[in-house]
């Protein structure tokens, strides 16, 4: 994505019904300085527009967002996925609590964001729909790949049909065969669309299953294509994007998969314990 694509995107929310001038000086704004808008307070805004903060609240309301937060998170979304992987290592300066502090504090950001990006009932919605799956995909690549695997892993180990499939084209394809209303796909991703994975969930969608979309924009490709959209921030500390929130995210939806049916999920956890034992799996302490 160009940084040019930002403003288009951002032209594209404007109603049809257009906007009083103080709130297209809003607009305007954000077109012309996505980086501000992207961190900056609603007060910056509102100075750069030349109005209240309340009307830079009625802009985001007016473009389709509950409040400036959730238009913010969104727009930083796209601003981040404009840039190339050595424009956002450029951007990024060192702060005083280094390296590993620094990432700390951006996951805690970005879990703090989640808590407003995804509801609870949505995630309930997700939970039940892969406990009544005859199959569920998860489908994944690059770092999100990571708690693509924690969802099928920890799925599975609860008696659920869950596979990840992390390698993309001839074997997301194989992974796909047969799939039918009664399956789901997950797809997991973040800052740009992946083609196989906007693919794979067209033609899921295009054979009647349920698609489910964990990433960083609920206005991006897969707002047609999905079901159920789980927003989580990914934003890094470096040139790469965090996977702690969507990570976080599936451990509760694991958590909400046992708590199904509480009486299967002892039986699996045993049987889960009697094979490790026979497989002398984990070294005595």
């Amino acid at each position: 994505m160009e940084p040019r694509n930002v403003a288009v995107w951002l032209e594209a929310l404007r109603p049809h019904k257009g906007l009083s001038p103080a709130l297209d000086r809003v607009l305007q704004t954000l077109i012309t300085n996505p980086k501000i808008a992207s961190y900056g307070e609603v007060g910056d805004i509102a100075s750069r527009a030349q109005v209240n903060p309340s009307s830079v609240v009625r802009c985001a309301q007016a473009l389709g967002f509950e409040g400036w937060p959730a238009l913010q998170r969104e727009l930083r979304a796209k601003y981040l996925a404009s840039l190339t992987s050595e424009e956002t290592f450029q951007t990024r300066r060192k702060g005083p609590l280094g390296p590993g502090h620094s990432a700390f504090q951006q996951d805690i950001q970005n879990l703090k964001d989640a808590l407003e990006s995804v509801e609870p009932a949505e995630i309930d919605a997700v939970i039940r729909r892969i406990a009544g799956s005859a199959r569920v995909v998860v489908a994944a690549t690059g770092t999100f790949a990571a708690p693509g695997q924690v969802l099928a892993h920890l799925g599975s180990a609860l008696g659920y049909p869950i596979t990840a499939e992390t390698r993309g084209a001839v074997h997301l394809s194989a992974a796909l065969t047969g799939f039918g209303p009664e399956d789901t796909l997950v797809v997991l991703t973040a800052w740009r669309p992946i083609g196989d994975l906007v693919r794979s969930a067209r033609l899921a969608r295009h054979r009647g299953a349920r698609v489910i979309a964990v990433t960083d924009l609920r206005r991006g490709p897969f707002a047609e294509l999905a079901d159920h959209i789980l927003v989580v921030p990914s934003e890094g500390v470096s040139f790469f994007q965090s996977v702690t929130a969507a990570t976080s995210l599936m451990y509760g939806i694991v958590d909400g998969l046992a708590n199904v049916d509480v009486d299967r999920t002892r039986e699996q956890l045993a049987a889960a314990q009697q094979s490790w034992e026979i497989l002398q799996t984990y070294e005595s302490s």
